[in-house]
């Protein structure tokens, strides 16, 4: 009788450590069609996270790819998101002999996919999906905050965060925001003002502008009333004031509406519809 044969394992394949252009531009390529980082770096014949990244951190050239191939990757979330929020096909329940049903959990499953997709968009790519408020307020000097700049005349510079075109915001540790404080400081020397502001101030944008007030207008009285006229107008005002007590807070729609229904019913036997059915 012969002895099995012990197959010795197979060995794991080795995963890629040196960088290559090719693997670089593969992760990258897979990235815009919709993968995550996380799972590309689970395939064996990839680098892993960490060996990625360390590539990416080395070299400027491969940040700039990256950071265009994670925004792709945002892109194909939004696309995600508009699937998604189109997709009414498992809305409700179909039951045989009985009225459909409201499939609450596919929707409330649907509602938590696009709040991950947008709350990683925001994270990962801000400059295109991040709340405005927020992308001006993260890392901004101090509303208003205050230097002085001196050369033969010293200029106080009042400075708000500062925005570049694109409307990104200019961060404090960043030489353009240096660069923009002096330029703005020699120019208002070389005009001799002693006080300059510079930047955005986010007090307008952030704070809503108060509600505007809405004002009662009441329509003029008619001038063409007869003595009779003013007469009954006058009885009619002098019940309203003796019947109604006086802490009521009745608008006169209501008023007028028990008026003309007491009328009716008095003069024509009619009864409003409505009326009767609120009092049955």
């Amino acid at each position: 009788m012969t002895e099995p044969e012990i197959l010795p394992p197979l060995a794991k394949p080795k995963r890629p450590t040196e960088f290559a252009d090719e693997i670089f531009d593969i992760v990258c390529e897979r990235m815009t069609e919709g993968e995550g980082l996380r799972e590309i770096c689970s395939d064996p014949q990839m680098p892993s996270k960490t060996t990625f990244l360390r590539w990416v951190e080395k070299d400027d050239g491969r940040q700039r790819r990256y950071q265009l191939a994670r925004e792709a990757l945002m892109d194909h979330y939004a696309d995600q998101i508009r699937a998604i929020a189109w997709d009414d096909s498992n809305d409700t329940v179909k039951r045989e002999g009985k009225p459909d049903l409201c499939n609450h959990e596919w929707i409330n499953r649907s509602r938590l996919k696009v709040d991950t997709l947008k709350f990683l968009m925001a994270k990962l790519h801000p400059k295109r999906y991040g709340d405005k408020t927020e992308l001006l307020t993260a890392a901004a000097p101090e509303q208003g905050s205050t230097m002085q700049i001196g050369w033969k005349t010293p200029v106080r510079v009042i400075v708000y965060p500062m925005l570049r075109s694109d409307g990104t915001l200019i961060r404090q540790d960043s030489p353009d925001y240096e660069e923009a404080i002096e330029k703005a400081a020699r120019e208002a020397s070389a005009r001799g003002l002693k006080d300059v502001e510079i930047g955005t101030d986010l007090e307008g944008i952030i704070k809503p502008p108060p509600p505007s007030q809405i004002t009662y207008q009441p329509e003029p009285l008619p001038h063409d009333l007869s003595p009779e006229d003013w007469s009954l107008l006058t009885e009619v005002i002098n019940l309203i004031r003796r019947t109604i007590p006086t802490d009521s807070n009745a608008v006169p729609e209501t008023i007028f509406s028990v008026i003309r229904q007491a009328l009716l019913m008095h003069f024509r036997c009619v009864e409003i519809e409505g009326n009767a059915a609120d009092a049955a």
